[in-house]
């Protein structure tokens, strides 16, 4: 399966149009060649399309998905600005892989910690929990809920210079002899 992404990017209505003429012509070329081609996602605006992207699979997916490659030009007037001088329209086309199947979650793999936020907030300041923080367990094992994510102090490196943990400076005074 290879997926086609085509963008009018940030251009004018003129390449929306241009993207919506784009996706029908890439359809009817697959269907031509006995290419599965299916609509995944479609951002539409109010001319044509911002983006589409469509899944390809069967043999010869890769090799369509290369041929429209790249930036497309469209060369016609403007609909909506008669007498404008300019007539090149750009579309950008990528070929891009699907990401892996993920792996299912599961309760267990994360804790979810809701709080009240802090700061003002004037009279409904502490009174909903909207805060969440996430915390995945690492490998899958739960680590015990209050347990330190690192060592305990006086356990690390730090613990046998003391003072302040600033390489060189000992802990005493500073730049006086």
């Amino acid at each position: 399966m290879i997926w086609v992404l085509l963008s009018a990017g940030r251009g004018p209505g003129e390449c929306k149009i241009a993207a919506k003429g784009f996706l029908r012509e890439l359809l009817a070329e697959a269907s031509g060649v006995k290419v599965e081609a299916s609509v995944i996602d479609l951002e539409e605006a109010s001319y044509g399309l911002m983006s589409a992207l469509v899944s390809l699979e069967e043999d010869d997916a890769d090799a369509l998905a290369r041929s429209w490659e790249g930036t497309v030009k469209l060369v016609c007037p403007s609909p909506f600005r008669p007498g404008w001088g300019r007539k090149n329209w750009f579309i950008g086309v990528s070929r891009l892989s699907p990401p892996p199947p993920s792996q299912a979650l599961r309760e267990g793999d994360f804790r979810i910690d809701t709080m009240r936020s802090s700061g003002p907030g004037g009279q409904h300041v502490n009174r909903t929990e909207s805060a969440v923080r996430i915390h995945p367990h690492r490998n899958g094992r739960r680590r015990p809920r209050g347990a330190q994510p690192f060592p305990e102090p006086g356990a690390g490196p730090r613990a046998a210079g003391g003072g302040n943990g600033r390489a060189g400076t000992g802990g005493g005074q500073r730049g006086r002899t």
